[in-house]
């Protein structure tokens, strides 16, 4: 909570996106329920400061502080992160998957967008596509790793300037693990998660997306 307390934090994060000819747009600040409790009024006008500056914020680990609902009413975040603590239960415990489907609805109906903490199986995802999650994030994806990892891991799944290896081989049809999941009733999203993490790639050699498992897997011809 002390940067938020700190008068000269806007400036510095405006000289610090200049220096490195970042937009402010592509940043955004998660702040804890427990970080706004220390100086709540000092908190709400740094973040709207900013905000005005073109940044996002998201409430972290959300549902495990105080006042949950008096941020929300003060603070105009834009994510709301369900903590960890509630995703993993899902599909498993009712309380958990209850909790977590209306935390989704209370975020939209807001007019926030909300991030599910803590992915770690496909079953999970699944679930959360179908309550209507819009991000998700967890060890599903990949673990924390500092930059260099992190730009290889870009170049990896992002970038497509090499062709694509053995291990890369591009998936005509759907294996058999994916119509598995199709009878499930899995959505696209779900699809590319699943066809990405087991190496397979379109026929243009490119990672899977909802639009293209849609256009190439879903509605192809018979």
């Amino acid at each position: 909570g002390r940067q938020l307390s700190d008068p000269g934090l806007v400036a510095t994060v405006r000289a610090a996106l200049q220096a490195h000819g970042c937009a402010a747009g592509r940043l955004v600040f998660e702040v804890t329920e427990t970080a706004l409790v220390t100086d709540m009024s000092t908190a709400i006008e740094s973040m709207q400061q900013l905000q005005t500056l073109g940044a996002g914020v998201a409430i972290d680990d959300f549902g495990t502080g105080y006042s949950t609902l008096l941020y929300l009413k003060h603070l105009s975040a834009n994510d709301l992160k369900i903590d960890r603590s509630f995703v993993r239960g899902l599909g498993v415990d009712s309380y958990d998957t209850a909790m977590v489907a209306s935390l989704i609805s209370l975020a939209h109906n807001l007019g926030v967008r909300c991030v599910a903490e803590g992915v770690e199986t496909i079953e999970q995802f699944t679930l959360l596509e179908q309550l209507g999650c819009d991000f998700a994030q967890g060890y599903l994806f990949s673990r924390p790793v500092d930059a260099a990892a992190l730009e290889a891991w870009l170049d990896r799944h992002v970038t497509t300037a090499a062709p694509p290896s053995q291990a890369d081989a591009p998936c005509i049809s759907p294996p058999a693990r994916i119509l598995a999941l199709l009878e499930q009733g899995a959505g696209p999203h779900t699809l590319a998660a699943v066809l990405n993490s087991d190496g397979h790639r379109t026929a243009d050699g490119v990672r899977w997306s909802a639009r293209s498992v849609t256009r190439d897997l879903l509605h192809r011809p018979a």
